[in-house]
């Protein structure tokens, strides 16, 4: 069985893009979102582009769901999240199967691609040469020409289509300009060297887990995390698992479970402490 990356996986990750993807779609405070604040349910309203009416978090009904009055009662807050949740699943699917180097691209361009594919930009007539260019892996030029379509010309400056395409472009852009993970042949040359967290735009932490992996979605693993600019620890080994390069640390007194022990990814982590992304 082949093992399926998923950056949903990944607790911290998973929570940012959804509250990015809330930040996009729909908030309480928005009147003709469908926010109920008496009942304190979201009900389905218009959905700004015509078609079946949209709920909570812009999910946009299905013929089926209409013709079944699925959601005539709306949501509470909880469903809404996990309607939420089942939508991004489903929406970090088609970008496996649009873009082919998904599993190999950074975080951030996961979210965006994930981002885009929610609001159902990709993959559709709107951007058969964006796709081309991703799947050559001109992702600079790729990111110019996502932009380069008429929703995206005609809204206004400070409209949330364009604040949420400029956002998924920046991320396009970037893929080549954020540093690789050390390879397995460097990795052994980082033992004995002090990490600190890589500042990013989106990140100021790295998670320390007990083993070299991240979460299944059943076994927790996290230990701690450790903001910038506090330092992990010293290395005392690597690992290579699938294409990431783990290290293994000598934490700082007090810090995580009490063995004094824990592993980061190399991706998440640098030698400068004042490194950031381009």
């Amino acid at each position: 069985m082949i093992k399926l990356k998923s950056i949903l996986l990944e607790q911290a990750v998973n929570s940012k893009l959804a509250n990015v993807i809330k930040g996009f779609e729909n908030n309480k405070n928005y009147k003709p979102g469908g926010w109920d604040p008496i009942k304190k349910r979201w009900f389905q309203h218009p959905s700004p582009e015509g078609g079946n009416p949209t709920i909570a978090y812009g999910h946009k009904l299905t013929d089926s769901e209409v013709a079944t009055n699925r959601f005539v009662n709306g949501l509470t807050d909880a469903e809404a999240n996990a309607l939420l949740q089942h939508d991004m699943r489903d929406a970090e699917a088609k970008a496996k199967r649009l873009v082919k180097s998904y599993d190999t691209l950074p975080i951030e361009t996961k979210q965006a691609l994930i981002n885009a594919c929610y609001r159902g930009e990709l993959g559709t007539e709107k951007t058969p040469a964006t796709l081309k260019l991703m799947n050559a892996g001109k992702w600079e030029a790729a990111a110019r020409e996502y932009l380069n379509h008429e929703e995206y010309k005609s809204a206004d400056i400070d409209s949330t289509v364009k604040r949420r395409m400029d956002w998924n472009a920046s991320r396009f852009g970037k893929v080549s300009k954020i540093k690789e993970p050390v390879k397995s042949t460097e990795a052994d040359n980082m033992v004995g060297k002090l990490l600190y967290p890589r500042l990013t735009p989106e990140y100021d932490y790295a998670t320390v887990r007990t083993s070299p992996m991240v979460n299944t979605g059943i076994i927790n693993n996290e230990q701690t995390k450790i903001y910038w600019p506090e330092s992990i620890g010293a290395v005392i080994a690597t690992k290579q698992v699938d294409d990431k390069t783990w290290y293994q640390v000598k934490l700082p007194k007090n810090v995580g479970n009490g063995t004094g022990l824990g592993w980061v990814r190399s991706d998440v982590v640098t030698t400068d402490k004042n490194a950031k992304y381009e």
